[in-house]
């Protein structure tokens, strides 16, 4: 493989590269038989940097990357130690799911609905992190 590149690789890849392509659209465009990494060793030797926040609206720019600001995204809040130990206390410091205990599991305050903002004693529950993590990945 040619580790070497030519005056006129070097030119493209620069005026590429200031213009927001990424270092594997380089190579894709130019058709190089360089590596991605060389061509970054190569721009970086050259002085060319650009900050990490160009870089990632460069990436959104060209639909690299998703990238969605939510403004009304609803923030978990703290319930405090006195809400959960009520809840654990309701449930009798077992799992309502099935039925594990401190002992052999660590139990968890869960949401029911799943809104991390509703803190009502009627929306939470106790389970253990097996049952937790399994209503979470089962979607339910």
């Amino acid at each position: 493989m040619n580790y070497y590149f030519s005056t006129v690789e070097l030119e493209n890849i620069k005026k590429l590269y200031l213009s927001g392509m990424s270092s594997q659209e380089i190579k894709d465009t130019l058709e190089l038989p360089h590596t991605v990494r060389s061509i970054q060793r190569r721009v970086k030797a050259m002085g060319i940097t650009r900050p990490v926040g160009d870089a990632f609206r460069n990436a959104i720019a060209r639909g690299r990357v998703k990238w969605a600001f939510k403004e009304n995204k609803k923030h978990r809040t703290n319930m405090g130690t006195r809400m959960r130990y009520q809840i654990l206390s309701r449930d009798g410091f077992k799992c309502v799911s099935c039925g594990a205990t401190a002992e052999t599991s660590q139990l968890e305050v869960d949401h029911i609905n799943s809104d991390t903002t509703d803190n009502r004693e009627e929306n939470l529950q106790t389970l253990c992190h097996d049952c937790n993590v399994g209503k979470y990945h089962s979607g339910v």
